[in-house]
């Protein structure tokens, strides 16, 4: 170490000497700096691949019981031999099976897509008939919608659609960045053939004559070629349908005596739109949504511009269309961003005020002023080449960094100022002062450094939203260094003057008073320290208390998403009448921008939203801009509870939007077989928890029973009419639903053609019984000749978890953390575990078991990056005994973290711990400084006690400079981001509040502790030495 301060470092050298090549450097590093940023994508967070794929398959009309045994069972038994697979769960409901493969973090997602696709392909000849084809989703977050938007204008629906699909559509998806405009609700057109099943029996005839009739004659098929004077003209046999006579008179059949049949006989032939069974509104107007997506890797906020303006244009030229957006993903991207920029503008300019009350001089003030946006602007260049966005993780990290960017520079500037005050020249001061404390910098700087590491390697969505974050202070903190040992030594040569007093006054009061308290302190060292390790001791207790515990802290994304589901049977029009009730309530909330409506569901539609039918909707609120109110996105919801519609039963719930994990924060998984045991434990501890304070929009997997009509096929009648079961069942599914046996074209439109049975037919059971079925020998029987009738009830979603079925007991949260809350529902829960039949199981999920796993994989690289710094440390000394005495100043910070978060009311969320492993590298930075001197002053032949005090005193500047600097850094980001910048709050609180704490008693504990571990030290060193002698 004495060897390091006798030489110049090299790097100072030469920035000390070469000044106009390092000017000239910095130039460079603005200009490519400046075109990074300019050329970095802006998001709002980063592009977080959750390891998940999704397969979604629709089957019209099929029950729920039927679509676990024919569709998911088989989908989930073959997929879950893809490599790597974790878990999967899967949904089935009326017409449509969603499963959900997770994979371990790390998976090569397009990989696992492909072998998903080839292990559904060979057993797509299992699956049944009537199905579309299974699709395959992966989860991004880079391509979530940029834009939703709730299109009015058009009293009929059918013409909006069209309108959207003509006009905006293809005019959206040209736009630069864009990847995919897609059109939800709006009539659609359908030609639909309505069978009168009496006059066709009257003929003989069954819906499969039709089906087959109109698929084999609409057709126009190439004839060969017929030569002409040497010239080949093709020829073409044209059998298209051109117009609705052209259906209408196609021939059937025959009746019993042989006279052809015409379609027009036994079916209306009608030009219509498909059966609604959904709809849209936006503030109560009919409306269509519009969902538009961007490209992955595009800039979300250029994107959502470009977007914004073209429906401007479009609105402009269309008038009488109204476009109301629900959700702009480029809002937040713009309000954090400002939020952020707001946030590291004002940090850096406190740090350079601090640094001029402390200094008591303009000129290392302005060098630290050009250090910090130097810093800040070659970090934009190595985020840019290692391919980083601009989010609210990485310019968090900025904002974050803010105050220890400027550690550097101060410890450097400081020294040289010190120099300075000794009488040295300007340039040997700056050569000499950077120098001496060369050393202390970049072990502190890649001790700070350090801590993220084991970040790089963990797993889960910690690890993924931590990487960033991480990487860009680490970026930061290199820039730091390298500045601080460049420009900063060479403008300190250029524009420092000898003072013409040494120091303020004022600090030298503290620095007086401090060291009549060290040598005090040092006089009685067990009272302090046993004081000390007992206020430890308290605060880690206090903390485990007391502090409480959630996933991710609550956003205001300026957007709310309710749930509504009635009673198995309601009909549309009685779902909208309600939802009507609710958006009236809701628009007379002051914040309440827009109420978008997505009422029902249609039988073939492939959305995994939570609605299976008539019954249920979601309703989407477009709150005003944050600025705009002085009530929080989480206070508006839970004050509008109360104002909901009284429902006996049915049930209005908010969905969890700002959710990262997997669900609602509370959500109990019950394992097990039988789905009425299944619905019993559900109901046991849906009653158990729900006076539990916190639980709100409590429900259960289960909802009442749906009723149901069977059929059961009477396989041996069927036998002995050659009609096999499957026969039978797709005759029924046929005249209910309908088949689409071909397409009308009409110039670029394809409009389906569905044969089915009359609606006045449709809702007579006795007439359905009396459907007729063609036997193969060509004989007309009704259905009821081979099945049975009965009535009976029916789950409405079947939910199953690694090929388990499950019942599923979910909440939300209303002011109080998810870890206190998960304490009293496990409490109530005893009682229920201890009477479970055998083969059942209760199992907490969602956002507890994220919670759970992401602290464990962020306490072991805390405890990892302990280890880490104790080596690097080790290493800069060498020695296994400074390194130690440094590391306690960490339980010190542990201090002010337990009691800033109870003070302030804020939990231990993953941000929280996010900071605390930042603390972690940050506060260490105090004790090497200190404890680098101490050493310096020993080798210089001082003695304990004079080395101790001297080397504090010496440096109590430069530690509580950069301490207050970094906590000054973050108070805008802890107290003042306002709505915008909640989220990353408690990380900034939980490092100002470890650093108060850390900062004060590290001046005193640490030449403590360093005095008994060097006595240990030397004891253990001389009975070694007796014991070999």
């Amino acid at each position: 170490m004495s060897e390091g301060i006798r030489k110049i470092n090299p790097i100072v050298n030469f920035s000390v000497t070469k000044r106009v090549s390092i000017t000239m450097l910095a130039l460079i590093m603005v200009v490519f700096g400046l075109m990074s940023l300019t050329r970095m994508p802006l998001e709002m967070m980063p592009d977080i691949s959750f390891p998940t794929i999704t397969v979604v398959t629709s089957y019209q009309g099929v029950a729920p019981q039927e679509i676990e045994q024919l569709v998911t069972e088989p989908i989930e038994r073959a997929i879950s031999s893809v490599n790597n697979v974790k878990k999967v769960s899967s949904s089935s409901a009326e017409g449509y099976s969603s499963i959900s493969v997770e994979f371990e973090w790390g998976t090569n997602l397009d990989v696992a897509s492909m072998d998903i696709r080839d292990y559904i392909a060979q057993i797509r000849g299992m699956l049944p008939t009537g199905i579309n084809d299974p699709l395959v989703y992966k989860f991004d977050m880079s391509q979530m919608p940029v834009l939703l938007s709730g299109v009015s204008g058009n009293p009929d629906s059918y013409k909006l659609r069209v309108f959207l699909e003509d006009n905006v559509q293809q005019r959206l998806q040209r736009l630069d960045g864009v990847a995919q405009v897609q059109i939800m609700g709006g009539d659609e057109r359908e030609i639909q053939i309505s069978v009168d099943p009496i006059k066709l029996k009257g003929k003989s005839l069954a819906m499969d004559n039709i089906i087959g009739s109109l698929r084999s004659q609409n057709s126009n098929t190439p004839a060969g070629y017929f030569n002409v004077a040497n010239t080949d003209i093709l020829l073409r046999a044209m059998g298209e349908y051109k117009d609705l006579d052209d259906i209408r008179n196609t021939v059937v059949g025959a009746s019993p005596n042989g006279i052809p049949v015409k379609l027009y006989e036994v079916a209306n032939v009608i030009d219509t739109y498909k059966e609604k069974r959904s709809l849209s509104k936006i503030n109560g107007e009919s409306s269509v949504f519009l969902i538009v997506s961007k490209q992955s890797g595009s800039n979300t906020l250029k994107v959502s511009q470009k977007v914004s303006k073209e429906i401007e244009a479009i609105t402009t030229q269309f008038p009488e269309i109204k476009f109301s957006t629900i959700f702009d993903q480029g809002d937040p991207v713009k309000r954090t961003t400002k939020t952020t920029v707001k946030e590291l503008l004002i940090g850096g300019m406190l740090a350079i005020l601090l640094l001029f009350i402390f200094l008591g001089n303009i000129r290392p003030t302005l060098i630290i002023s050009v250090a910090i946006p130097l810093s800040i602007i070659t970090t934009f260049i190595i985020l840019y080449s290692t391919g980083f966005t601009l989010n609210i993780m990485t310019l968090g990290g900025l904002a974050l960094g803010i105050g220890r960017l400027v550690d550097d520079a101060v410890v450097v500037i400081e020294n040289i100022f010190r120099h300075l005050e000794n009488g040295e020249s300007p340039q040997v001061a700056a050569k000499k002062g950077a120098s001496e404390v060369s050393m202390a910098i970049v072990a502190s700087t890649f001790t700070t450094i350090i801590v993220f590491l084991p970040m790089l390697f963990s797993k889960g969505i910690a690890g993924e939203l931590m990487r960033g974050l991480s990487l860009t202070i680490a970026f930061a903190l290199l820039a730091s260094l390298f500045v601080a040992f460049t420009i900063v030594p060479m403008l300190s040569s250029i524009f420092f003057r000898k003072p013409k007093k040494e120091g303020a006054a004022w600090f030298n009061v503290i620095k007086n008073f401090y060291s009549k308290t060290l040598k005090s302190v040092l006089k009685r060292p067990g009272l302090t320290i046993g004081s000390v390790f007992l206020i430890v001791i308290v605060s880690v207790v206090v903390g485990l208390l007391f502090v409480g515990k959630e996933f991710m802290p609550a956003s205001d994304n300026g957007m709310m998403a309710m749930n509504v589901e009635l009673p198995q049977g309601t009909t549309l029009d009685e779902t909208t009448a309600l939802c009507g009730q609710i958006r009236e309530m809701l628009l007379t909330v002051p914040e309440v921008k827009y109420v978008g409506e997505m009422i029902g569901r249609d039988d073939n539609s492939r959305s995994q939203s939570s609605v299976t039918g008539t019954n249920g909707a979601v309703i989407y609120v477009r709150l005003t801009e944050t600025k705009d109110r002085d009530r929080t996105q989480q206070e508006i919801q839970n004050s509008l509870r109360d104002k909901f519609p009284v429902l006996n039963n049915g049930k209005i719930t908010f969905s969890n939007q700002s959710s990262m994990g997997g669900g609602k924060p509370v959500s109990i998984y019950v394992y097990g077989t039988d789905l009425n045991t299944l619905k019993d434990i559900s109901q046991n501890i849906l009653d158990a928890i729900k006076s539990v304070p916190g639980l709100k929009d409590l429900e259960s997997s289960f909802s009442k029973a749906r009723p149901e009509y069977h059929f059961k096929v009477d396989r041996q009648k069927a036998l002995l009419y050659g009609l096999s079961p499957s026969q039978v069942q797709s005759a029924l599914q046929a005249a209910n639903l309908g088949t689409v046996a071909t397409q009308l074209r009409t110039g670029d439109d394809e409009i389906d053609m569905r044969v089915i049975l009359d609606k006045k037919y449709r809702s007579d059971l006795d007439y359905i019984r009396q459907f007729p079925l063609k036997t193969p020998t060509g004989a007309i029987i009704p259905l009821s000749q081979v099945t049975t009738m009965s009535e009976g009830l029916g789950p409405v979603t079947i939910k199953r978890d690694n090929k388990y079925r499950i019942g599923i007991v979910d909440a939300n949260l209303e002011n109080r953390p998810l870890g206190d809350v998960v304490k009293d529902v496990e409490a109530r829960l005893d009682q229920i575990k201890n009477a479970l039949p055998e083969g059942y199981a209760l199992e907490f999920k969602g956002e507890f078991q994220d919670m759970q796993e992401a602290f464990l994989q962020l306490l072991i690289a805390l405890i990892i990056a302990i280890l880490l710094i104790y080596m690097i440390m080790a290493s800069q000394f060498e020695s296994l005994v400074h390194p130690f005495v440094i590391m306690f100043t960490i339980p010190l910070a542990a201090i002010g973290v337990v009691w800033i978060l109870l003070i302030l009311g804020k939990t231990l969320s993953i941000v929280t711990f996010m900071g605390i492993i930042i603390l972690v590298g940050i506060v260490i930075s105090n004790g090497i400084v200190m404890v680098d001197y101490i050493n310096q002053l020993r080798e210089a032949g001082k003695n304990m006690h004079d080395s101790l005090v001297e080397g504090c005193q010496t440096r109590l500047r430069p530690v509580i400079i950069t301490a207050l600097a970094t906590i000054v850094g973050m108070i805008p980001m802890a107290f003042f981001g306002g709505k915008d910048g909640s989220q990353m709050a408690p990380m900034a609180t939980a490092v100002i509040g470890g650093l108060i704490s850390s900062t004060f008693l590290t001046l005193y504990v640490i030449p403590i502790v360093y005095q008994y571990v060097d006595q240990i030290a030397g004891w253990i060193k001389h009975h070694a030495k007796k014991a070999i002698d």
